[in-house]
């Protein structure tokens, strides 16, 4: 009864995982789908999905996952096909297949750790369910570390029964091996051909940028501005510090105040996607998000909104953090303290807070240009509408 219990469990998990690892493979070919993690845990696994840790030799992480545990159910199954003489390359391999993803595991957790911002709630329970499946498979097969070192030792045979079994095996095994090779190129073609089909279309951006209406967007003195006050465009950003897809955004603000700043105002505004501050919402998203945008607008007031917006897209912001950030940025930490937690922050943020509702704004970032919403906040898709709104900006003039 134990056994049987024991390979049910494993059987579930393995179920579990590769449910899991689907949704991850999906998630990260289509950011703009269901995000499960925001919804069940509060916290994105866009990070994760984004980072310099998402793929390995091409293919996703999640597509990793389905073909470790494709290749798992497949080494189960090859001495039920090919019989009893594999049962024991079988059991090496899986519990080699099994290290593997324990020492991955072991990697990945650590990369979580030190980076907060790469956290993955689904990541992080395939991993223990590794850990978990490492032991139960260990229980299953009768197969450790023990009896790894002495299969290294060849048992005994007739030379000609030898040459049969050994030629059986490698058969088997090589036939294994071409499945999973077909397994891995399969999901690389998958992915691949996913991203080609998601690449940017900017006829139809343009189209939709200009099909936008040109909506009223108060700006204060008092919120986080960057470049030319008095230029001809005006960008304006709703943020969220807590949000994945904001930080996935930063660099594309870093690169726009970078190349826009001399015919371009671009003005930050702030909403925190957390109940804490944020009325126009049903659930607390991102909690913390609304003391990090506080602590945004006291650097505002300091002239180093920028400095500090890089500081906290780059590194933890948990709220414990926000004061570490502000001295890394060379702010003046007794005027920072005091206005963050100032009743005029709370009005600036307030009034953001209600500029992006009257907006209709459900999610960040949000971008408008001149009072058109930019929908795709892909990487180069709001500049390629700057500097086409530039070229138009131009023309006019000259025509004039």
């Amino acid at each position: 009864m134990k056994t049987i219990a024991t390979r049910v469990a494993a059987a579930v998990l393995i179920v579990l995982a590769v449910v899991l690892s689907f949704y991850l493979f999906y998630k990260h070919l289509h950011a703009g789908g269901p995000d499960v993690c925001s919804a069940v845990f509060g916290s994105s696994c866009k990070g994760a999905l984004t980072g310099p840790y998402a793929e390995v030799l091409g293919l996703p992480l999640g597509g990793w996952g389905v073909l470790y545990y494709f290749v798992l159910v497949l080494f189960f199954l090859i001495p039920q096909i090919f019989g009893k003489a594999f049962l024991q390359g079988s059991r090496l391999f899986i519990f080699l297949l099994g290290c593997c993803s324990v020492a991955a595991g072991i990697y990945l957790i650590g990369v979580m750790l030190v980076h907060p911002g790469l956290f993955c709630p689904l990541c992080t329970i395939i991993h223990g369910i590794n850990f978990l499946l490492f032991f139960l498979l260990i229980k299953i097969n009768g197969y450790g570390f023990p009896q790894f070192f002495t299969s290294l030792r060849m048992r005994t045979a007739p030379r000609q029964q030898a040459a049969t079994a050994g030629f059986w095996k490698m058969f088997g095994f090589l036939v294994a091996g071409l499945f999973i090779v077909s397994a891995f190129f399969g999901l690389k073609a998958l992915a691949l051909s996913v991203t080609a089909g998601q690449r940017v279309n900017l006829k139809k951006v343009f189209t939709d940028y200009d099909r936008q209406p040109v909506r009223q967007i108060p700006i204060g003195q008092k919120d986080a501005i960057a470049g030319n006050p008095s230029a001809p465009m005006t960008l304006v950003i709703f943020t969220d510090f807590y949000c994945p897809a904001c930080r996935m955004f930063a660099p594309e603000t870093d690169s726009i105040v970078k190349n826009f700043s001399s015919t371009c105002r671009i003005v930050f505004k702030q909403f925190p996607l957390s109940t804490d501050c944020n009325p126009t919402i049903n659930k607390n998203m991102h909690a913390g998000a609304c003391e990090a945008a506080r602590a945004a607008l006291a650097a505002a007031q300091q002239g180093k909104f920028m400095e500090y917006h890089h500081a906290l897209f780059t590194n933890d912001i948990r709220v414990e953090k926000l004061v570490a950030a502000a001295q890394r940025c060379g702010i003046n930490l007794p005027a920072f303290e005091a206005f963050r937690r100032s009743p005029e922050a709370t009005e600036i943020l307030q009034a953001n807070i209600a500029a992006g509702a009257a907006l209709g704004i459900e999610g960040t970032p949000a971008v408008f240009l001149n009072g058109r919403q930019i929908k795709d906040t892909r990487p180069g898709v709001v500049r390629s509408v700057l500097r086409r709104a530039l070229q138009s900006s131009d023309s006019s003039a000259v025509s004039k």
